[in-house]
């Protein structure tokens, strides 16, 4: 009993040092990189330097081919510019791992100036893009309503993620300049005329963009009417300023007189997320847990960005749902324990049977968390979670077939209570228990030493922790709990 609440103690006390990830990294056998140039980049430079990148992967040996997508189709549902281009790169199967080849594929791109780069795979990709609307792992908002102090502190914390070690493929959302007509109108002047501001953009809009007033029918085709300056007019801002408004007297005012219109250098693009501007910085992680990077980019953008009034980060991406994620899993758990341990009360009858029934439970975590820093190098994903919840389940079965027939020997056989009867029931039940826990953990075993094979990335940090789990609680469980009935069963003979 001391052996095994040490190893429980060492257990526990090893739960901080794991890493978390959301999910494992899938090994696809193809990567979507991201290539990001500076908004307004034109479709033939974005052609040039995506011609530039295929020339450099294709130097890399598991690479087959390379496909470029620039900007948008004509009736796409993306909003991307010709600043935005995606490299399809299809992978062969080599000795070198999945990490390794992604190195590579960074260290060829990295001396491209002008594009940032953000490499991933199809899949995880697209679940990135569906968890936060962008496309990298750790997704760091700002918000806030100025755009300059957003850009600003936008480009801060961007140089403070810089220094953590194993942030890669940083990026920063890019804001340019585009020159815009701004018509700021003058209130006492209006009023001095009698007009009113609805009125005035209303008049602006039908001069410079045109207003529907009716359609034309011709040849069973219907066309509308649109009512308008000519377009050259609308492009010359002195022509704007000497535009003729009517006036509820009856006179007409030159437009500049009631208004002042300058040609402004404007944003690009306002993003907003719940009705409130924000900017992004995104990175991915190549090196380290996901946790542990971003508690690192936590604590460094506290000590070293400091945050005007009105301005906050949120901190997305797979992090956040991996955090959703834990605690859901945690309060599921939770309620599982609690339904087993009522299921095992209405099977025994009895406070003292369910609980040493469930001594099973910290025995199964003992080898679990065990498997996980020995298989999984220290990484706890939602499948390992997953992989705990399910091992809690299998691990009561060994300590109800136990219990159960010592009951069935009080009971049935009459056998008095004592070291005798612990012994007899152990042995008697060491072969079934033996033989259910083997046919798990051998159905188990082709799962858990499947690492880095396509299309067992999930189960195999499940199946990992069921067969640790699975390990520690049979075999603690033929010597422990024979153990705590001898000590704790007294009483059980008169139980019903």
């Amino acid at each position: 009993m001391g052996l095994s609440l040490a190893l429980l103690a060492c257990a526990l006390a090893a739960l901080p040092f794991l890493g978390g990830e959301f999910l494992p990294e899938f090994n696809e056998g193809n990567l979507i990189i991201s290539m990001i140039g500076a908004p307004g980049t034109s479709l033939e430079e974005s052609l040039r330097i995506g011609a530039i990148a295929q020339q450099r992967l294709a130097q890399v040996p598991e690479v087959v081919k390379v496909a470029q997508q620039a900007g948008r189709a004509e009736l796409g549902e993306d909003t991307f510019g010709t600043h935005f281009n995606e490299l399809h790169v299809n992978l062969k199967e080599s000795d070198r791992r999945r990490e390794e080849v992604i190195a590579d594929v960074r260290h060829k791109l990295k001396d491209i100036q002008g594009f940032s780069f953000g490499i991933k795979q199809f899949i995880s990709e697209r679940i990135e893009e569906v968890l936060s609307g962008a496309t990298a792992t750790i997704v760091d908002k700002l918000f806030g309503p100025d755009l300059d102090v957003l850009q600003e502190k936008g480009i801060e914390i961007q140089k403070v993620m810089a220094e953590v070690p194993g942030v890669v493929d940083l990026n920063l959302e890019q804001q340019t300049g585009v020159p815009k007509v701004r018509v700021k109108f003058n209130r006492e002047a209006l009023a001095r005329y009698g007009l009113n501001s609805s009125d005035l953009a209303e008049m602006i809009r039908t001069a410079f963009f045109g207003t529907k007033v009716s359609d034309v029918f011709e040849q069973q085709k219907s066309f509308p009417i649109v009512v308008r300056y000519p377009p050259a007019v609308a492009r010359d801002v002195q022509t704007m300023r000497q535009t003729l408004v009517d006036t509820p007297v009856g006179g007409k005012v030159p437009l500049g007189a009631l208004s002042e219109i300058k040609v402004i250098n404007g944003p690009s693009t306002i993003n907003r997320e719940n009705a409130q501007r924000r900017t992004v910085v995104s990175c991915n992680v190549s090196q380290g847990s996901l946790t542990d990077v971003v508690s690192a980019i936590k604590q460094r953008i506290s000590q070293k960005v400091r945050l005007p009034v009105g301005y906050y980060i949120v901190y997305g991406g797979e992090y956040e749902a991996q955090s959703t994620a834990r605690r859901q899993i945690v309060l599921l758990s939770g309620a599982a324990v609690v339904g087993i341990f009522l299921l095992l009360f209405l099977a025994f009858r009895s406070v003292k049977q369910s609980f040493l029934v469930m001594a099973n439970l910290p025995l199964a975590l003992i080898g679990g968390i065990a498997a996980v820093f020995i298989a999984s190098e220290g990484e706890l994903s939602v499948a390992s979670l997953i992989g705990f919840v399910t091992l809690f389940g299998i691990a009561t079965r060994n300590g109800i077939m136990l219990i159960s027939h010592y009951n069935h020997l009080l009971r049935e056989e009459a056998m008095p209570f004592g070291r005798g009867l612990v012994i007899r029931g152990a042995l008697e039940r060491i072969s079934p228990i033996l033989m259910t826990a083997l046919t798990a953990g051998l159905g188990l075993l082709p799962l858990a030493i499947s690492a880095g094979k396509p299309g067992r990335e999930l189960e195999e940090p499940m199946a990992v922790v069921i067969l640790g789990g699975l390990f520690s609680s049979t075999l603690l469980n033929l010597v422990v709990l024979p153990v705590l009935y001898l000590r704790y069963g007294t009483g059980f003979s008169e139980e019903k």
